[in-house]
């Protein structure tokens, strides 16, 4: 968001500073605090700007943001990303009752606006925002990034345990909302069909969860066919979504994921669930919808690993859905637009 406004000859400042260009390390919870230095560069960045553009919830340096910007005049917007979802407000639920009723319902009261990714996650919101003031912009993908995407090559060099003819993609934080308790067992299903496939898992451990997901690797008996990657970025994360031969991520929660648009836009099939809120996907026939469900997360991958003519099929599919409905530029000029409303009253 911040290259593309700036390619619109925006000025665009983020806090907490990246500490490399276009990385910014996840903050949000409950008891994260910047510290009284960072508090005040907060209340600084703010100062200097026309608006101000708030992404998540829940967290002080996120309610203190929309405090300091309505005590200086700033017009702000809130990005809920997902966390007025249903999922997501039954965890933590007595923290975040008395949190809102302290804090975040008055934030969201004075807020100029709130952004939400698709027409079902501002539905899920509703009974918490009341009447506030909505717009829909979802997250869009920079279709330039992918064109200088590597070559293929081969997996294997990279990943020696890979053994499989057909190798599957989770992209993502290792969490508890991503479905990884479901994409196990359902592994371990098309396995004991006969299905030759491998797991690449990649994504940063979020607060020790990986752990709990390799004892259920060792539990159902596919260490050979999993291989976790670590956090990936960049180029080496490019190579996996050119080089992979579909994308898999059975969230229980996702407010508009960005891994799931990367893989369209790289051209991988995807197999996915409701909560993922990308109904497109099983419209333009670009990969599988399902429930968060073991034995329909086995059948898609059962399906889309035996096929390949159906993946490639796929493939063409999944770039022209981003083409025409998420690509970045059309999205964050929409977005400019709204920031013109709002500072124009």
């Amino acid at each position: 968001m911040q290259a593309g406004l700036e390619r619109l000859g925006h000025e665009v400042d983020i806090f907490p500073s990246a500490r490399e260009p276009g990385l910014v390390e996840h903050r949000g919870r409950f008891l994260y605090w910047p510290g009284f230095d960072g508090m005040r560069e907060l209340m600084g960045k703010i100062s200097k700007a026309d608006i101000v553009h708030i992404h998540g919830l829940w967290t002080l340096p996120t309610t203190m943001a929309g405090r300091f910007a309505y005590a200086q005049g700033r017009p702000y917007v809130i990005t809920p990303h997902g966390m007025l979802d249903k999922w997501s407000m039954k965890r933590s639920r007595l923290k975040k009752g008395l949190y809102a009723a302290l804090l975040e319902r008055r934030n969201i009261e004075l807020c100029a606006g709130l952004h939400f990714l698709n027409d079902e996650e501002a539905a899920e919101a509703h009974s918490f925002i009341g009447e506030q003031k909505t717009f829909v912009i979802p997250n869009g993908i920079d279709m330039a990034v992918f064109s200088k995407a590597p070559s293929a090559i081969d997996l294997q060099t990279i990943y020696p345990d890979i053994r499989a003819s057909t190798v599957v993609l989770f992209l993502g934080r290792i969490h508890e909302k991503k479905g990884l308790d479901i994409l196990i067992p359902a592994l371990k299903k098309t396995l004991d069909q006969g299905v030759d496939v491998h797991l690449l898992i990649a994504g940063p451990d979020e607060g020790g969860y990986q752990g709990q997901i390799e004892r259920l690797v060792d539990q159902y008996g596919v260490r050979h066919a999993v291989t976790f990657t670590g956090e990936v970025h960049d180029e080496k994360k490019h190579v996996l979504l050119k080089n992979c031969d579909f994308f898999v991520l059975p969230s229980y929660q996702e407010g508009d994921s960005v891994a799931v648009k990367e893989a369209l836009a790289a051209g991988l099939p995807v197999l996915i669930t409701y909560a993922c809120h990308l109904h497109e996907v099983q419209d333009s026939m670009a990969g599988i919808v399902c429930d968060t469900d073991i034995d329909q997360v086995a059948a898609g991958i059962t399906k889309l690993a035996g096929n390949e003519s159906l993946r490639m099929a796929m493939s063409s599919n999944a770039k022209k859905l981003i083409v025409e409905k998420y690509r970045s530029d059309v999205l964050l000029s929409e977005l400019e637009c709204v920031y013109r409303d709002i500072l124009e009253k």
